[in-house]
């Protein structure tokens, strides 16, 4: 056991070095090779038809300005506020357009948003809902979204949806009509987030700002080293504390290969420089006895690739070396006799005052 250890050990660092190598080398190709990011962003708010939303505008555009910021190309070259259904049925179009040159897809939605037997619908401005019959021609199918954005081949979609509020329509005795929105089925590499949960209804926040989903959201994704299932659990768990329970976002999503970061990866890999000159200085030391020479090392490299193994190794030499005390006790002259006292245990000894 102790021969195979220690085979471990001398052979460790060099499959260590190797893989960091190879990182370090590989850490510019995502830059190289950088994928398009694309987003459709509308915010429906003076509504000619149902009750006007005064901060949707304002979170359209607060996502645009910070999706820009992440690199993303956005239909339109900005927020599309106030659009009619003709115009948002265009700007659908030209997003698939977009999308069928690859990359990453984005749509988000805010405004009103309702559900029709289990059927999810988008409000534009000008839409007159008389009828449950008429929805088809007077709103926006947000499944007709998501067909558009798998049929583009885009290797990964997302669609967020901060419109489950109260039914715009609600007054007009139309039938079939649920409150809130109904949880969507993802297709292919899609992800779907809901800024409450199926059938609740979110909230608008304070006069002329922004929603509480949309300012976590806009947050979140500005933060690097996240992915998109802890960016939305982090937006969650901030939308819910800020809203004291009362509206508690919710995901839905198809099997997500790869991994997409809005903001970068958590860390840059190892510059081969480093990790070689790391590596050099592990080489050296290793199989020395000489336990200063392993405090040396991790003084200089503390959170090192090896560091474990210095460390181990220092374990291992204070066993079979332990160190001397510096000033052993000196031995009185002359005695030749018998101590004589007491032991006790103090004021603070067991079974004491």
């Amino acid at each position: 056991m102790i021969l195979k250890a220690r085979r471990f050990l001398e052979s460790a660092p060099r499959v260590l070095a190797l893989v960091l190598v190879f990182l370090a080398g590989s850490a510019d190709a995502p830059a190289q090779q950088a994928e398009r990011r694309v987003a459709l962003v509308i915010g429906e708010s003076a509504y000619a038809n149902a009750p006007v939303l005064p901060n949707t505008a304002n979170d359209a555009r607060l996502i645009a300005k910070t999706l820009a910021s992440l690199g993303f190309k956005l239909v339109g070259n900005k927020a599309m506020v106030d659009i009619k259904k003709r115009e948002f049925e265009g700007f659908i179009r030209d997003f698939r357009k977009e999308l069928a040159q690859g990359g990453t897809g984005l749509c988000y939605y805010a405004g009103h948003g309702l559900q029709v037997s289990g059927v999810n619908y988008l409000v534009p401005v000008d839409a007159n809902l008389a009828q449950t019959a008429d929805t088809d021609f007077e709103l926006i199918e947000a499944g007709m979204v998501l067909r558009q954005m798998e049929q583009s081949g885009a290797s990964f979609n997302m669609m967020i949806l901060d419109a489950c509020r109260n039914n715009p329509f609600g007054g007009r005795g139309l039938r079939d009509v649920g409150s809130g929105l109904a949880q969507m089925q993802a297709p292919k590499g899609t992800f779907i987030a809901y800024a409450t949960q199926p059938g609740n209804v979110a909230g608008d926040g304070p006069q002329g700002g922004d929603s509480p989903f949309s300012a976590a959201f806009a947050q979140a994704i500005t933060e690097p080293g996240r992915t998109v299932f802890e960016l939305f659990n982090q937006v969650g768990i901030v939308v819910d504390r800020a809203t004291r329970g009362a509206q508690r976002p919710w995901l839905s999503s198809s099997p997500i290969e790869g991994e997409f970061y809005f903001a970068g990866r958590p860390s840059k890999a190892p510059d081969a420089s480093l990790a070689q000159a790391e590596f050099a200085a592990w080489d050296a030391t290793k199989n020395s006895n000489d336990a200063e020479q392993f405090r040396k090392y991790l003084d200089r490299y503390p959170g090192g690739s090896f560091a474990p193994l210095a460390r181990a190794r220092l374990d291992a030499l204070a066993v079979v070396a332990p160190k001397a005390p510096s000033h052993p006790p000196s031995r009185p002259e002359g005695f030749d006799g018998k101590w004589s006292g007491a032991v006790t245990c103090g004021p603070y000894g067991r079974g004491l005052p």
